[in-house]
């Protein structure tokens, strides 16, 4: 009983430093992809890059992507009902997360949510859910590898992560150009999902190392 419950501590000691990492990275991914995207964008369009403000804003909304994924996985630790865990589980998807992202972005920018970006958003989503299930492959894969085999595997991994976000980035911007609300480029959306994915990588890289080292530490 006892080895169950320091199991249990560390456990949620290990998700708590690794959240931590996350939120920080994924702060410092938002004003990166805002900088590379604006960057990007004005290169062809002769504007001024991005103000304090877009960068702040992008701190806040990465910030806030990463701090709801571990509130939610804070909670799995708790005993909540069945309906509250539901919810927190739609809002956590890859399509809940870019909507509600979406949504606190337009909101703060524009003052209105469009539901043209919150179409593009959704669409935009579904780059990021194969990223999801190429990921939970991999890790597959990475549990059952030798160390040679593994390092391939996680180097794999983190270039998808910043192919798929990459795609993302352009699908967003896309639909949001056929829905008539354009935003930028479709290039800079592009770039800016790309610098995004090269941080906000790493945690997740980093997780899947963390918990594969703790889960096998004993064996």
């Amino acid at each position: 009983m006892q080895d169950a419950g320091k199991e249990r501590i560390l456990t949620v000691l290990l998700f708590l430093a690794l959240s931590a990492v996350d939120v920080a990275l994924n702060a410092a991914a938002g004003p990166a992809a805002v900088a590379t995207g604006a960057h990007v964008n004005d290169s062809s369009s002769g504007g001024d890059g991005a103000s304090g403000r877009a960068l702040g804003i992008g701190a806040v909304s990465g910030a806030t992507k990463a701090g709801i994924l571990a509130f939610v996985g804070f909670l799995e630790f708790a005993d909540i009902g069945v309906a509250s865990r539901m919810l927190l589980i739609i809002v956590a998807t890859v399509f809940g997360l870019s909507v509600l992202i979406t949504a606190q972005v337009c909101s703060v920018v524009l003052g209105e949510t469009p539901s043209e970006l919150l179409k593009a958003a959704l669409v935009a989503a579904l780059p990021l859910q194969f990223e999801s299930v190429g990921m939970y492959i991999s890790s597959s894969h990475h549990r059952e590898e030798n160390k040679s085999g593994s390092l391939r595997t996680l180097s794999g991994t983190y270039i998808q992560i910043i192919g798929w976000d990459a795609l993302g980035g352009y699908t967003f911007a896309r639909m949001a150009e056929n829905l008539g609300r354009p935003v930028c480029s479709p290039a800079a959306a592009a770039a800016a999902g790309g610098v995004y994915g090269v941080l906000s990588g790493i945690p997740k890289v980093v997780a899947y190392i963390a918990w594969s080292l703790f889960h096998g530490r004993d064996h």
